[in-house]
C-alpha cells in the first residue's frame, strides 16, 4: 500500500509497520484523548456502518436502564453523545432518541423512586429530538404518531408531561 501523505514519510511509515496490534490500539486511544476532532474522526471511520454502532449504542442504553439500582443516566447520555459523534443520519438519531425514552419509561414502571433529574434527562433527549424534527418536515411526519404515543405515556409528575407537550407543540 502506498501513502502519498507527507505526514507518512517513509521513516514514519516504517515505524507504524513495526508496531504490534496492542501498540496501535494504544496509539489510537491516545490520539482520541488529545481532542474532540480526533475523537469524532475515529468514530466516523470506525463506525461507518451506523447500524452496527446503533446496536452497540442500544445495548449501552439497555445496560444503563437495566434496573433502578444500576441506572446510570450519565452512561446512557454518553452513549447517545458517542453515537452522535459518528455523524449518523437524522432518522437514525431520532430512532435512538425514541429508543432511549422508551427504555427510560419501561424502567420507570418498575420502581417509584424516580426524581426530577430522571425526568429532566428524558426531557433533554426529547428536546434534542424535537430540534431534528423541526428541521425536517418529512421526519416530523414519519415520527409524529410515535412521538405523540410517548407523550401519552409520560408521567404527570414534575410537570414532565406538560414539558414534553410544550416542546412538541413548538414544531406543529
Amino acid at each position: 500500500m502506498r501513502y502519498k501523505s507527507s505526514l507518512l514519510s517513509p521513516p514514519l511509515l516504517k515505524d507504524f509497520k513495526n508496531l504490534n496490534k496492542e501498540q496501535l490500539i494504544t496509539l489510537l486511544v491516545e490520539l482520541k484523548k488529545l481532542n474532540k476532532e480526533n475523537e469524532a474522526f475515529l468514530y466516523k471511520k470506525l463506525f461507518s456502518n451506523s447500524n452496527k454502532f446503533y446496536v452497540i449504542t442500544c445495548k449501552k442504553i439497555d445496560s444503563s436502564f437495566s434496573c433502578f439500582e444500576l441506572m446510570s443516566l450519565k452512561d446512557a447520555r454518553q452513549a447517545l453523545n458517542d453515537f452522535k459523534k459518528a455523524n449518523p443520519q437524522d432518522s437514525d438519531l431520532v430512532e435512538l432518541y425514541l429508543y432511549y425514552i422508551k427504555k427510560a419509561y419501561a424502567l420507570e414502571k418498575t420502581d417509584w423512586r424516580f426524581q426530577e433529574n430522571f425526568y429532566s434527562a428524558i426531557e433533554k433527549v426529547f428536546s434534542m429530538m424535537v430540534e431534528i424534527l423541526k428541521k425536517d418536515s418529512l421526519l416530523k411526519d414519519k415520527y409524529a404518531v410515535r412521538v405523540q404515543s410517548l407523550i401519552k405515556q409520560a408521567n404527570e409528575g414534575w410537570a414532565h408531561k406538560e414539558t414534553l407537550e410544550y416542546a412538541y407543540n413548538q414544531i406543529k
